[in-house]
């Protein structure tokens, strides 16, 4: 797991950094590629459960959404600190904040568990 999370750093510093989207285009392209690989998991396969990740081709989607959340997480994380001035500090707060919140969905709504999960994995 350690390599992954390695791999979303470099890919988001290489977008922001080698590519100069900047924090805002680089988070809006990574929320679309995870968007897109999700659709495409749940419109190939039928599911997005993480507990099914049982054949070939389910983990190459499972892993490859990992990646790109993870790179997205990244993002999410520099965009807040820098661009709406928020720190390191408020950026931190508010993404502990949004993960409360999930947290309450999860337990006191109706919400998609698979949703919130992947919206907890973006967080983290």
């Amino acid at each position: 797991m350690l390599s992954t999370f390695t791999a979303g750093t470099t890919m988001s510093d290489y977008m922001d950094r080698t590519l100069g989207l900047g924090y805002a285009k680089r988070t809006m392209i990574l929320v679309t590629i995870v968007l897109a690989i999700l659709a495409f998991w749940r419109f190939s396969i039928g599911f997005l459960s993480v507990t099914h990740v049982k054949t070939p081709k389910v983990e190459l989607l499972y892993w490859t959404a990992i990646l790109f959340s993870n790179t997205l997480g990244t993002a999410l994380g520099d965009f807040l600190a820098d661009s709406p001035g928020l720190g390191f500090a408020g950026g931190a707060f508010l993404i502990a904040s949004l993960l409360a919140l999930v947290l309450v969905a999860h337990y006191f709504t109706q919400l998609f568990s698979v949703m919130l999960f992947w919206i907890a994995f973006v967080l983290t």
